[in-house]
């Protein structure tokens, strides 16, 4: 009566069926209360994963999308600027060559208009329709 108990084991405990079904009833209840409980967690980070994952799917989207437009804009700058140097020391060369060989506008139109066909790949120019006709220009076929 008067100890002092610091440790108790016990061996076996017999209860009744009806205590320790009730109490292996409460143990299953609050493990399947604690299994419903993970799975609505499991749930909210997945649900918070997808979310986080559609905006990063958004935002490379978005990134690609400026890329594109970027690139387009450049190459098609580039290509204009380059056309417009092409247009530039054509007309250098054909203001040269109108000087050189003395030719007014009809003529240099003329000429401009042979040069193309010669650059043309399958042009030719005949002449001489009422005797033997000859090739005048003959296109570039090698190309």
């Amino acid at each position: 009566m008067y100890a002092e108990c610091w440790g108790l084991q016990l061996m076996v405990i017999d209860l009744p069926d009806l205590f320790e079904n009730s109490i292996v009833h409460t143990q299953v209840q609050k493990q399947s209360v604690r299994t419903r409980q993970n799975e609505q967690i499991s749930t909210r980070i997945h649900a918070e994963t997808t979310v986080i994952m559609a905006e990063f799917d958004r935002k490379v989207k978005v990134l690609m999308a400026h890329g594109h437009a970027n690139y387009t804009f450049t190459t098609k700058q580039a290509q204009a600027h380059a056309q417009q140097k092409r247009i530039d020391v054509e007309s250098d060369i054909l203001g040269s060559l109108k000087d050189t060989l003395g030719l007014d506008a009809e003529g240099l139109v003329l000429y401009q208009k042979y040069g193309a066909l010669y650059d043309l790949d399958t042009a030719n120019i005949y002449y001489g329709f009422g005797g033997p006709s000859q090739v005048m220009i003959q296109g570039n076929v090698a190309r």
